[in-house]
């Protein structure tokens, strides 16, 4: 019997950090996709900024008529 020796870094690919192949299209794909979340994500702090700013006006309207 001849011992079993492994060539190459097969092994690197069951480690949870490693990335598969992927095509450019996939590639280009996950590109516009991280694109797309990083607008979202802006969007949504925006949003949650004017929100924000419209607490603290009725703040402080609230607090000039309570008065």
């Amino acid at each position: 019997m001849h011992p079993v020796v492994s060539k190459g870094n097969s092994h690197n690919l069951m480690k949870a950090s490693a990335k598969r192949r992927r095509s450019k299209k996939q590639i280009e794909e996950e590109k516009l996709q991280a694109e797309k979340e990083a607008k979202d994500i802006r969007k949504k702090v925006s949003e949650y900024d004017k929100m924000k700013e419209e607490m603290e006006e009725y703040e402080s309207l609230k607090a000039r008529f309570d008065t």
